[in-house]
Order: structure tokens, then C-alpha cells, then sequence
């Protein structure tokens, strides 16, 4: 069962204390102006989270609630995502999404299944509660099915997002598959097959278009994990560059501290 939380102005608080954003402004002193709410989140609010999540600070989800493929359950809106990640697209709360992360408008997740091994993929196998199966078996007054054990999300679990992920607009992402550090998935693309790091994908299906990077450079930067460290320590270096920028980060790393901030972990925090 989900809990259904009513935002308060103590959550609102809470949440713009932690630099949660849910709606594009022009400033920061507009965000900090708009006391009630944090843009679709507004005190009076009502959220229904089905998991825990956490969100770490500095991170914005401008789309509205979640909603799923036929059958499945609204969800929050929220999930589990990084430090200066951003979405325009609402998010399932199974979601995983790291650090720095940029998704367009129109995201989709392909989270609502049928059984493929059974008999038949109708809903006379595994939903019977569907009211056209409920009605035919009381019009022929058959007992009900048993109640199914098939899970509408399928098996698979929702999509990760790693570290640095572009994601463009009316992008359909298969449950199962993870984007990884630094990779781009162009508008339209449907992605059924988990992406290499730093990969440029698109299409229907996705497939590889290019990398953005040379082998070698590659292979330097996901030795730095860049993403673990503290920005205020590194912003400085030449990031227009990636071989100024690997350079500068050799000499620089010794004087790096990881980014360790505390996240806000949802529903527990408005219990």
C-alpha cells in the first residue's frame, strides 16, 4: 500500500531548505520569493509514494506526478536523483538517476506488461479483476480466477541513469536497461538495450551513432568519477577541453574531496 502524504508549509520548507526545484524560474531569489511552493509541489498538495527515494541536493523535476502505462500506479513524481540533475519529464519513483543528469520533455517508460509465457497475454490469464473478464464470469456465474501473482511492471526493474546522461526529448526507455556515465540518447529514440558509457545512441531501436570521445579520453575520465567530487573544487578547471581538462585534474586531484551532502529521503521526512 502507498502512503498518501498533504503537503504542509513545513514540507514546502523543508524541501526548498534542501534546494529541491519543481518548476523553471528565471532566479533563485524568485524561487526563494514563492513561499508556498516549490512549483508543481504546493502546500495543499497530495502525494502518494509506493518507495523510498532519496534526492540529494540541488536537483529539479519539473514535470507533474508520474503516470504509468495502463494498469499500473500513479506514483509521486519524485525519485531517487542526484546532485544538479534536472528533468522536464515526470519521473516513475523506481527511477534511478545520478549526478548531473539532463532529461527532456517526454520521457516514457515502457512499465506496463503482459505475460508472454503463459497461455495468452489477455487479461483472462492474469487480471480477472478487468471489469469485461469479471462481468463474463458472473454473467455465466463462474467463480473468479485466482487472484494473479503477475506483476503489471514486469520482472525487470526500472531504468538507471549513471552519471552525466543527456536524454532528449520523446524518449521511450525499456524497463531493465541502464544509460551510462556521460552517454546521449538523442529526441525520439527508443532504448531497449542498456547504452556504453559516453555513447551517442538514436533511433528505433537506439543503436550506437558515435562516441563522444576518443578510446583513450574515455577511458581517463571514468578513471576521475569526475561526478564523486565536491563541484565548488573543480568548477574552475578548463571544462570546455577534455584534454585540458584531464590535465588539470591530475594535478588538481590531491586537493579534491569527494561530494558527500545528506539527501533527503522521502516519505520518511514527512512522516
Amino acid at each position: 500500500m502507498g502512503l498518501t502524504v498533504k503537503i504542509t508549509k513545513q514540507h514546502i520548507d523543508t524541501l526548498k531548505a534542501h534546494r529541491l526545484f519543481t518548476a523553471w524560474v528565471p532566479n533563485f531569489e524568485t524561487y526563494l520569493a514563492r513561499e508556498n511552493t516549490t512549483g508543481w509541489l504546493s502546500e495543499g498538495s497530495q502525494l502518494t509514494f509506493y518507495n523510498p527515494i532519496e534526492i540529494e541536493p540541488y536537483a529539479a523535476i519539473y514535470g507533474s506526478p508520474y503516470v504509468g502505462g495502463k494498469g499500473t500506479m500513479p506514483t509521486s513524481g519524485l525519485c531517487t536523483i542526484g546532485f544538479n540533475s534536472y528533468s522536464h519529464s515526470p519521473l516513475p519513483e523506481k527511477m534511478k538517476v545520478g549526478r548531473y543528469c539532463s532529461i527532456g520533455e517526454g520521457l516514457k517508460v515502457l512499465d506496463s506488461q503482459h505475460p508472454v509465457n503463459q497461455l495468452s497475454s489477455s487479461h483472462f490469464t492474469w487480471k480477472p479483476q478487468s471489469v469485461f473478464v469479471d462481468a463474463y464470469f458472473k454473467d455465466n456465474e463462474l467463480d473468479s480466477l485466482e487472484k494473479p501473482t503477475f506483476d503489471v511492471n514486469g520482472i525487470k526493474p526500472f531504468p538507471v541513469l549513471k552519471n552525466d546522461v543527456w536524454v532528449g526529448q520523446n524518449v521511450t526507455l525499456s524497463t531493465g536497461i541502464t544509460i551510462g556515465n556521460g552517454a546521449i540518447v538523442a529526441a525520439n529514440s527508443v532504448v531497449t538495450k542498456s547504452v556504453p558509457d559516453y555513447a551517442i545512441v538514436g533511433g528505433n531501436p537506439a543503436k550506437i551513432i558515435k562516441y563522444r570521445f576518443s578510446d583513450y579520453q574515455r577511458e581517463e575520465l571514468l578513471k576521475t568519477e569526475w561526478w564523486k567530487y565536491d563541484l565548488k573544487g573543480f568548477a574552475h578547471l578548463d571544462t570546455k577541453s577534455v584534454f585540458h581538462f584531464l590535465r588539470q585534474w591530475k594535478e588538481a586531484a590531491g586537493t579534491l574531496s569527494e561530494y558527500t551532502p545528506e539527501k533527503l529521503v522521502l516519505p520518511d521526512v514527512f512522516k
